[in-house]
This record gives structure tokens, C-alpha cells and sequence, in this order.
């Protein structure tokens, strides 16, 4: 039973961009549409430390709730392969299997994991961190305003959440939700009711300055063109890297399996909702996504602005031939796109010049709130559950 105080306490989102922070509180209707009031905000240089104690400093109320939204840059994601074995058991086996994949300790993360694919003989897991001294920090300043953590994600979770409060996902559609952020993309492939593909790429925003009438000259005609040299490798370039498939410790997992029996349901909520508390044998972990590759990609061709939309294009391009050549998993049908706001009629004439997809902006509708749409979305996407 929920406590009086934990059914009075307010609930904030704080949603960060690469350059700016956002404290907000979402006012969500019982029928109508959701409105989201913004109470602070500050600017910031990709890399620097939130200051979650400054922005709660102008909140009227204290003993709140907040839920942490962060680029999907902000993590660093692996993939790995374990035995099909119960979630349980997945839980004990993880911090070995990461102790052989990463270059720093495990202690320096907190971690969440996602089963993505589930075969008779083993899984496929995506796990991704977050350094854990900055995870000490954001707890820390919480702290100090009395305020506690509901729940820490990336933002294609909190973007795909509110797609689906939107009604814009119908059955049976593959869509894709790109963020677009000044220095990388946020992508993932979500798929009956649940995200099955993360992928962040690194990608600087042009420094010159945007001027539509100089793209519309020939970037239809070159697109052919490009698509074509890039082509051939798109599928093998975003093949994870591979790893050992034996375990020495297969006398623990069977004695795991005896305590525990029953193979780990891959029937997931479409959201990691990153519940990250300690338990008694380490690190933080709950629950993740899906990231292949972590690619650098620039601005190339005649101009900045040309190279920087066909670069994002070539992006989803990939993407779509990966999940389905190597996933086998169904084709883009729809493809929404934030943060692409003065760009975006250039951006959707690039992906329709090559792709039979639907393209739309992202948030699909104007939200009620006084501050950035995208950041808007994304804390009602955050704070829905």
C-alpha cells in the first residue's frame, strides 16, 4: 500500500539536452491532453555535471520525486551473451561477463540490462552504464532538497513512452525515434510494444549557419548516388563485436538453475525505468537496451549542412538494414524525428527519397508547455507511468 506522503509527494521530471537542463512538472488530465509547467533550468556544456541542487533550489515544495532523463550518449552500452537461464540467475552471471568486456572496473558504473533476443540455448542482453561517481553526485544533490529518485533512463525510453501515450503507434508497425541532439543521435527501433534496437552515434551539429534555399538545388539528386557507395558494408559495420561464448562457471549456472528453475521471460515493458538501488552483492542494475555501435560520423560532401542530413539518412539506413539482416527483425514502417525542427522538410525529403517509410516530427503533436517541445515530451514520457 502507498503511504499518504508518497501519494502527496510531487513528481518532477528532469530532462537534460547536451546544452540545456530542465526541471518540469507534468499536470497530466484524466481525459484531456497533458501540460508540463517548467520550474527551472540552466544551460550546460555537453559533459559537465547537472546541477540538480540549483535547479531544485526554485521549487516552492520539497519531498518530491524525480525522474533523471539523459542523452542516450551519456551511457556506455555493450552487448553480451549469456546461457538461457531465469533472471536470476542472469543477475549473478552479468558482473563476471562485463568484468571481461570493459577496460575500467565494474565498481566505476551502475549498469541495467534488457533481455533482446531469447534462443533455446542462450540470450542476447544489452547492458549500458553510467559512471557511478556521477551517479553519487545526482543522489547526493537529490538528497539535499529531501528529494528522492523515481526512476533514471535514456531518452529514446522516455521518447517511445510518449509515442505510446500519443496513440501514433499502431499494431504492427516498426517505427523508429531518432533524437537529435548538437553533438550525437539518439535512435531505437521499437517493435510489438517494446524497444529492440539502441543506437547513439556521435554527430557535430554544422557550425555554419543554415540556409535552406542552398539545399534545394541537388540533394535529391546526389542521394542515389550516395546510398549507393555506402551500401555495401552498412550491415556488417553495425555488427556488435564478438565474444566468447563459453562460461567456466557452467557448475554455478546449473546449481543457479536447481535454486531457481525456469528460463527468464522475455516478455518485458517497453520501459528500463532504471530503479537503481544497491543490492547486496554490488553494483546498481534493473533493467536495459539495445546499442550495437557507437560510431563518429562528421559533415561531408559540398556543404556542411548537405553532408550533416545525408549523414543522419546514411544512419537510418544502416539502422533499417542491420535490424533486418542481422535481426530479422520487420522493416521501418514509420520514422519520427526530434530536435530536426528547421531542418526536418529537408531531412524527410532525404529518407523518402530512399526508404518507403512514413516520416514524422517528433512530438507528433504540439504539447501544451512553456519550454522546448522535445524536452516537454520527453519529461511527460518520463513521468507517464
Amino acid at each position: 500500500m502507498i503511504s499518504w506522503m508518497a501519494q502527496n509527494k510531487k513528481r518532477y521530471a528532469l530532462c537534460a539536452s547536451e546544452t540545456e537542463a530542465l526541471l518540469a512538472e507534468v499536470h497530466f488530465g484524466k481525459k484531456g491532453p497533458c501540460s508540463v509547467r517548467s520550474l527551472s533550468s540552466s544551460s550546460r556544456v555537453h559533459g559537465d555535471e547537472i546541477a540538480v541542487n540549483r535547479l531544485l533550489a526554485g521549487t516552492a515544495r520539497k519531498q518530491a520525486q524525480v525522474a533523471l532523463v539523459f542523452p542516450l550518449s551519456s551511457f556506455e552500452i555493450v552487448s553480451v551473451t549469456v546461457p538461457a537461464v531465469n533472471r536470476q540467475a542472469v543477475a549473478k552471471l552479468l558482473p563476471y561477463r562485463l568484468s571481461k568486456i570493459l577496460d575500467n572496473p565494474l565498481t566505476s558504473y551502475i549498469y541495467d540490462w534488457q533481455v533482446v533476443q531469447s534462443f533455446s540455448e542462450r540470450q542476447e542482453l544489452t547492458v549500458y552504464l553510467y559512471p557511478v561517481a556521477m551517479f553519487k553526485k545526482l543522489q547526493q544533490d537529490l538528497y539535499r532538497r529531501q528529494a528522492e529518485l523515481l526512476w533514471f533512463e535514456a531518452d529514446v525510453f522516455s521518447a517511445c513512452s510518449y509515442l505510446e501515450l500519443s496513440n501514433v503507434i499502431h499494431e504492427g508497425e516498426t517505427i523508429l525515434c531518432i533524437l537529435v541532439w548538437k553533438s550525437s543521435i539518439s535512435m531505437a527501433v521499437y517493435e510489438q510494444g517494446r524497444i529492440t534496437l539502441v543506437r547513439s552515434v556521435d554527430l557535430q551539429f554544422p557550425l555554419e549557419p543554415y540556409r535552406d534555399e542552398e539545399l534545394a538545388g541537388d540533394m535529391a539528386i546526389k542521394v542515389d548516388q550516395y546510398s549507393e557507395q555506402e551500401s555495401d558494408d552498412m550491415g556488417e559495420s553495425l555488427a556488435p563485436p564478438k565474444e566468447e561464448t563459453h562460461l567456466p562457471e557452467v557448475e554455478v549456472i546449473d546449481q543457479l538453475e536447481q535454486d531457481q528453475p525456469g528460463k527468464f521471460s522475455d516478455e518485458e515493458a517497453l520501459l528500463a525505468e532504471f530503479f537503481l538501488s544497491p543490492d547486496n552483492d554490488g553494483p546498481y542494475h534493473s533493467t536495459s537496451m539495445r546499442e550495437d555501435e557507437k560510431g563518429k560520423t562528421g559533415p561531408s560532401g559540398d556543404g556542411e549542412w548537405q553532408g550533416y542530413l545525408r549523414a543522419i539518412n546514411l544512419e537510418i539506413m544502416r539502422t533499417n538494414d542491420y535490424y533486418v539482416s542481422v535481426l530479422k527483425g520487420k522493416p521501418l514502417n514509420k520514422i519520427f524525428v526530434g530536435g530536426a525542427d528547421f531542418f526536418y522538410s529537408r531531412l524527410e525529403q532525404l529518407i523518402q527519397a530512399n526508404m518507403s517509410v512514413q516520416v514524422a516530427l517528433f512530438p507528433p503533436q504540439k504539447v501544451d508547455a512553456d519550454c522546448d517541445q522535445n524536452l516537454a515530451a520527453l519529461c511527460i514520457g518520463a513521468l507517464r507511468r
